[in-house]
């Protein structure tokens, strides 16, 4: 469950444009990150290539239409293939068919191709989104190094600023002969020392900004620079609900949507191979025609007369017409209107034996299901070791959290009673620095608590809302 000041401190650092328009706000670079990321998009290819697929299978129940034609030219003797007549001279063809077919029933195979894509087109998106969260996480934990390198830097800068005045003053009181020389010597040593902390904590703090850059996709670091919050003290009474509370609501993740989906296309793979035992009824249909130019069209013209025999014994001679034949070609869109054929036909086929490929499909889909089921039972019992240990982390976080605080204001009280006391002369430099250096530790330790308790408590909340919240 989110405290009031935990979400108050997100507040912050999402509204952060409000103040800082030129700083980058964590939503901000979550937002370049998603829009940028190299794995973002590459999921979110393969998420669309998956809705092509859904959309070839549901395509699939139409019917498929092809046409066809080929151009054939024979040399020598030869049988036409129109008149089947044989002929010694070359002759040029031209076969021309339109043919269609469609499954009518197919064991619901097609329907259950559909379904199987749809599902896995639905794993894809719940990757995607994974994936999405997995990069707002990074983005989140960056950020939040960035103001934990920010405050140690801060802390170091102060801690040499007052080891500076504690210069001047040691040297006046060395000068007056209050203080020997080596109470200077000591607390100079110590500022070379805070010198090196500062350079460290800065080096941190420029490796957290480049390994956020590098995340969220930004080539050049000019001008760029987050939203530092106001970060209010964190509100600690609170208990946090049980592992089942957070469990239940983790559940709703999209790796475990994703899981589940991968588990129903297991059963329509399975539905898919018990259609190889059903009949296959389809309907199959086509017209053709063609041209070949050894067809001919023959007519007759009178040509005079013959004699064809003689009357009695008169011996007349009796006449008839002549006729010469007369060749003349056959147009093409005559022949291909004279040659055309239509076929339709009604196919049923039957599966009797395909040497047990069937039965093996049937028996691996099975075997596939069965997989599947047991790796979602087993990704529950990892999550809710997940979410188990997120809890136990946010709540050991919180314990360390209220004890660093308690402890710096401890050590600040403290440390004020030495100033005192070192100011007065009642001290050496040794037990100044030391008391000094006992502060600047507390300081980074609760710096170190707050942060990882504000971390760990979003990833509990990250379980708990099915998405991050910032």
């Amino acid at each position: 469950m989110k405290t009031k000041n935990l979400l108050v401190l997100f507040l912050f650092i999402s509204m952060g444009h409000a103040t800082a328009q030129d700083a980058w706000t964590l939503d901000k670079c979550i937002t370049h990150a998603l829009n940028n990321n190299i794995s973002i998009k590459q999921y979110e290819i393969a998420s669309i290539t998956r809705n092509y697929e859904l959309q070839e299978s549901k395509a699939d129940f139409l019917p498929t239409v092809n046409g066809n034609t080929s151009y054939n030219m024979t040399f020598g003797r030869s049988v036409d293939p129109f008149t089947n007549s044989f002929t010694s001279t070359n002759v040029q063809s031209l076969n021309l068919s339109i043919t269609g077919s469609m499954t009518l029933f197919g064991g619901m195979q097609k329907l259950n191709t559909m379904r199987q894509r749809s599902v896995l087109y639905k794993a894809s998106v719940f990757d995607l989104e994974k994936v999405k969260n997995d990069i707002s996480l990074q983005v989140a934990a960056f950020y939040l190094q960035i103001l934990f390198d920010k405050e140690n830097v801060d802390n170091a800068q102060r801690q040499l600023e007052n080891t500076h005045v504690q210069i001047e003053i040691t040297k006046k009181k060395v000068e007056v002969g209050s203080l020997p020389q080596g109470s200077y010597l000591e607390i100079v040593a110590q500022e070379a020392s805070e010198q090196s902390i500062l350079i460290g904590a800065q080096n941190n703090l420029d490796n957290s900004y480049l390994s956020l850059m590098q995340l969220i996709e930004i080539d050049s670091a000019n001008g760029f620079d987050i939203f530092i919050p106001e970060l209010e003290l964190l509100d600690t009474a609170e208990t946090l609900p049980a592992v089942p509370f957070y469990f239940n609501k983790a559940l709703r993740l999209p790796q475990i949507k994703a899981a589940e989906q991968r588990l129903e296309s297991s059963k329509m793979i399975l539905s898919i191979a018990r259609a190889g035992l059903s009949p296959t009824l389809s309907l199959s249909a086509s017209v053709s025609s063609g041209y070949s130019d050894a067809r001919k069209l023959y007519d007759s013209q009178e040509d005079g007369v013959q004699a064809i025999g003689y009357v009695g014994t008169s011996l007349e001679p009796v006449y008839t017409p002549k006729f010469t034949s007369i060749e003349n070609n056959y147009p093409v869109g005559d022949q291909l209107s004279d040659n055309q054929s239509s076929n339709i036909s009604l196919n049923l086929n039957i599966p009797i034996f395909n040497n047990l490929r069937t039965r093996t499909n049937i028996q691996s889909s099975r075997l596939s299901v069965e997989n599947n089921e047991l790796l979602i039972e087993q990704s529950n019992k990892d999550l809710y070791k997940e979410v188990q240990k997120a809890h136990n982390d946010a709540m050991a976080a919180q314990k360390r959290y209220k004890a660093a605080f308690r402890a710096l204001k401890a050590q600040e009280e403290a440390f004020r009673y030495t100033q005192q006391k070192y100011d007065l002369g009642m001290i050496n430099t040794i037990e100044y620095n030391l008391s000094k250096n006992n502060v600047s530790r507390a300081q980074s330790d609760f710096v170190i608590a707050k942060y990882d308790y504000i971390f760990k408590m979003n990833i509990l909340n990250f379980y708990a809302g099915g998405k991050i919240v910032l």
